[in-house]
């Protein structure tokens, strides 16, 4: 159990212990006009996760593509950004939904908040396609100035190999509310999510 009390920022799984994941292709094929990049990954970063209440805010989140056994930028790759907070869209507060990643692999939009955002879970689904094989991730921001930042790292504990994409889920034992954060940890397995105050059970999947 976490109990969030306040401005302020939290780790509750520590690990920085490096993780070999063995040898991959450092491999690009080309399908007609298409190149296809072997062993492709994703990872999302946010410049703020965390943003002041009232609106007018803005956050950016870039999307690195990579490739191979040494993490080579992956160019041209297709790069969609979604937002949205439950069941409502938020596409049009983006300042792009389509990019292309460019020579460094990456690829990026801006979210500006508005009044109506104010403590509430905005989640930002990023996708990028590799000959039509999607590879997606999930960031979360809030505007308050109530919430926290707790941050962790998902690992096996038996090997310490990290979990990428996984599902962290929120239990708050104060009120009973459920939240889950899909595919939200990175290649690392660290995940990043601001939250209200409140005693919190976590759980990942």
């Amino acid at each position: 159990m976490i109990d969030v009390k306040g401005i302020s920022r939290f780790v509750i799984i520590g690990d920085t212990k490096a993780v070999d994941s063995g040898v991959e292709n450092n491999f690009r094929r080309q399908i007609g006009e298409d190149v296809v990049y072997e062993n492709m990954r994703l990872s999302v970063k946010t410049s703020k996760r965390l943003l002041s209440a009232g609106g007018g805010q803005t956050t950016t989140i870039t999307a690195y593509v990579t490739h191979g056994d040494n993490n080579w930028p992956a160019q041209g790759v297709d790069v969609g950004f979604f937002a949205g907070e439950d069941d409502k869209d938020r596409n049009y507060q983006l300042s792009a939904t389509a990019a292309v990643t460019d020579a460094n692999g990456m690829a990026t939009s801006t979210y500006t908040t508005l009044a109506q955002d104010d403590n509430k879970q905005i989640y930002i689904h990023v996708n990028a396609n590799n000959n039509d094989d999607w590879i997606d991730r999930r960031t979360y921001i809030i505007a308050s100035n109530e919430a926290s930042l707790v941050e962790g790292r998902l690992t096996n504990p038996f090997t310490g190999i990290p979990y990428p994409g996984a599902n962290v889920s929120f239990f708050n034992m104060d009120n009973q509310h459920y939240v889950m954060f899909e595919e939200t940890s990175d290649e690392d397995g660290n995940y990043f999510i601001a939250v209200m105050p409140g005693r919190y059970l976590i759980c990942s999947k």
